[in-house]
């Protein structure tokens, strides 16, 4: 706040100046401005000049000063449906009682759609044009209604962040998709991941999921759409998440009280309290969730290393800075929890009411016994739908011996994952020949290792099922001779001591790379992109 004032006497010899009754400045006549720092925005402040004259008298004057609103904030849209979306907006520096005020307006109409003032974060707008371009702008007021100007890429006076106080939308262009491929892969998706029917019908009808043929690993969403290639549900729940967060209205409150960015102040306060708790002298109420916590940790570990200390960035409340923990945070819950909702921090389950089904209400010690006595039959069918935090926490993984005492995945889960699991070995055998021009081995060597090696475990399990009956697209012949070199490849990918591989004799011949190689150039019945593709899965492997 920057105050200036004129003098009325000759014979003044300085200045006090008060604000709110306490003093805050005194300085000699030739001053006439004082500039305030460290003032709250939108907020009204009584300053009191009090200037002293030479014969010892005062005068006095007394104004009530309003403070600027800061701008708010927009960030991404919470879609209602097709054609209408919820704002929300973001503002946590303004006291709450400033008023917002929208305006929603297209090239080339004339009309813009203008909110009423309301202390309200959100706005909703309905009854739009499918697939059309719209321009949202937010704007606030102080008390004395002075209106902020629209701010971009301006920088916060807490933590720096950029300040868009306008953003494009796009409202959907598309309708739910009709493929029976997708639809099948749906089903699956809700049964593995246990979502509700609410869940499931939007996946089905208010978004449109397309398949993106022989592009192993590929995903991405836009406005009302995602795109999966064939990696299975993760990919497919990964994209659906981002989805969720930022393209539909799924939250059980309005935009103002739920959205992606209080999603993010409350994953950052359960991190810091978790933290905190962990460095007093009290027993951690929080220490049921501790694998939860340790994802998040982990996650910020990656962040150190590229420079930034994230616990600091957490404390300051920069929750928009970065998107690396935020990126896997909002997509993953379904599958770190197994669609048990108290497996959730409690902070964050009111996100997912309505979309994830409560679930059985164990604990996390729960769920890491039942995972450590799996069996390997039952552990290889899970194993791509899950995190492989899971597996770092399991006490399989820290070496803990494994007693007789061994469980299996409940039905009907277990025949569902069963179905899932040849479904991607079939869609993997179907696909050979499009992946051939695409050179996906160039492009992300690691990826397509680990991609080769998920299918390769599937063949003692499935290949018995391996027929037109499941959706084999190709003749037999040629069926049996990418069975034979797919066999050849996994004698050497599995080694001794990996669980996963343990698969029998059969599937150890210890043949080396040349003979490999030679095995897959001499199986006539292979066409030459099969052929091409399979002997790339050879050299992926002796590349690093």
């Amino acid at each position: 706040m920057k105050l200036t004032w004129s003098l009325g006497v000759d014979d003044t010899t300085g200045y006090s100046l008060f604000r709110d009754d306490e003093l805050v400045a005194t300085s000699s006549i030739e001053d006439q401005t004082y500039e305030d720092t460290g003032l709250n925005p939108n907020t009204r402040y009584s300053y009191r000049l009090v200037l002293a004259r030479a014969d010892g008298a005062e005068e006095a004057d007394e104004r009530i000063v309003a403070t600027l609103a800061y701008p708010p904030r927009l960030t991404v849209q919470m879609f209602t449906h097709s054609t209408g979306f919820q704002q929300p907006i973001v503002d946590e520096l303004n006291p709450g009682y400033t008023e917002y005020r929208a305006t929603l307006s297209s090239r080339g109409d004339p009309h813009a759609l203008v909110s009423d003032w309301s202390t309200s974060k959100c706005r909703t707008f309905s009854d739009l044009d499918r697939g059309r371009p719209y321009r949202v702008s937010v704007v606030a007021r102080n008390l004395d209604g002075i209106i902020t100007e629209p701010a971009d890429r301006r920088d916060a006076s807490v933590g720096g962040e950029e300040v868009n106080s306008s953003i494009l939308v796009y409202t959907w262009g598309f309708s739910g998709t009709q493929d029976p491929w997708v639809k099948g892969q749906i089903r699956d998706a809700a049964m593995v991941y246990g979502l509700t029917d609410v869940a499931k019908g939007w996946m089905n009808e208010d978004i449109f999921i397309e398949r993106m043929r022989g592009q192993p690993g590929y995903a991405g969403y836009t406005v009302g759409r995602v795109r999966i290639g064939h990696s299975g549900l993760v990919a497919l729940m990964h994209e659906t998440m981002h989805a969720f967060w930022r393209y539909w209205d799924g939250f059980p409150e309005t935009c103002d009280q739920m959205n992606m960015h209080t999603f993010r102040r409350d994953i950052a306060q359960f991190a810091l309290e978790f933290r905190n708790f962990e460095r007093s002298s009290v027993d951690n109420p929080l220490a049921a969730w501790r694998p939860y916590y340790n994802l998040i940790g982990g996650l910020l570990a990656l962040q150190q290393l590229e420079g930034e200390d994230y616990w600091d960035v957490l404390e300051r409340g920069e929750y928009g800075r970065f998107d690396t923990i935020w990126h896997r945070l909002e997509t993953s819950i379904p599958m770190h929890t197994r669609y048990d909702m108290s497996l959730i921090p409690p902070r964050l389950r009111k996100y997912f009411y309505g979309f994830v089904e409560d679930g059985e209400s164990k604990t996390w010690e729960e769920v890491l016994d039942w995972y450590s006595r799996l069996p390997d039959e039952d552990l290889t069918l899970w194993f791509p739908f899950q995190t492989h935090d899971i597996l770092y926490y399991s006490p399989r993984a820290e070496g803990k011996s494994q007693d007789d005492s061994r469980t299996r995945i409940p039905e009907p889960l277990r025949t569902t994952l069963w179905g899932v699991n040849r479904q991607m070995l079939v869609d993997f055998i179907n696909t050979l020949e499009d992946m051939a021009p695409r050179r996906w081995w160039d492009v992300s060597p690691d990826f397509w290792r680990i991609y080769v090696r998920l299918h390769l475990h599937r063949i003692p399990l499935f290949e018995s099922e391996l027929d037109s009956s499941v959706g084999i697209e190709i003749e037999q012949s040629n069926l049996d001779a990418v069975i034979e070199a797919l066999r050849s490849l996994n004698a050497f990918h599995c080694e001794p001591g990996v669980f996963r591989c343990r698969h029998g004799p059969d599937y150890r011949g210890g043949q080396t790379v040349e003979q490999v190689r030679e095995i897959i150039a001499s199986i006539e019945q292979l066409s030459d992109a099969q052929r091409a593709v399979l002997l790339a899965m050879v050299d992926v492997e002796t590349s690093r």
